[in-house]
């Protein structure tokens, strides 16, 4: 503002949607616009996986995101005339809910208004399945003779076994 100098090593950043997100955005104006850096950020899954393994995220949220490729950006929300949907945000909420919320019901409700109800049954189909998985570390400590009876019987159990140990 006038003659304002803006400190050495100081940076002014800011955030924002673009106008075609349906979010509250305004039009910066061409000479605004001309002085900044404007930086697209998209979802990517396995930018997304690597970031929920490493801030300890719940089995289920990793296993739903990669196995039903169910990570999505606004845009894609735009093309099918979506309110909400699962986004990196949203899926972080999830997890954030998942590890707190017991009633099952008052979760079920509170997942369904962050990720959308198709995306949040299929998390819960994926919860169900991964409560019967038997663990990496109880396979290899089971005797040769016994381990058939430890196997994963469904496909995202073994999913979980090849993506999810180590």
């Amino acid at each position: 503002i006038g003659n304002y100098q803006v400190p050495k090593r100081w940076m002014i950043i800011a955030a924002s949607n673009d106008m075609e997100h349906g979010a509250i955005s305004y039009d910066s104006g061409t000479a605004l616009n001309d002085r900044l850096i404007h930086l697209k950020v998209v979802s990517n899954k396995d930018a997304f996986i690597n970031y929920a393994m490493k801030n300890n995220f719940s089995n289920e949220v990793i296993v739903t995101v990669k196995s039903y490729d169910l990570l999505e950006n606004c845009e894609d929300r735009i093309k099918k005339d979506e309110d909400i949907g699962y986004s990196p945000r949203g899926w972080e909420r999830v997890d954030y809910f998942f590890k707190r919320i017991k009633n099952q019901s008052a979760l079920q409700n509170i997942v369904s208004g962050i990720i959308g109800e198709n995306a949040a049954a299929t998390f819960f189909t994926v919860v169900e399945e991964l409560k019967s998985n038997t663990s990496v570390e109880d396979l290899m400590k089971a005797k040769p003779g016994d381990r058939k009876k430890l196997y994963p019987d469904n496909i995202i159990a073994g999913f979980s076994h090849t993506h999810l140990s180590g």
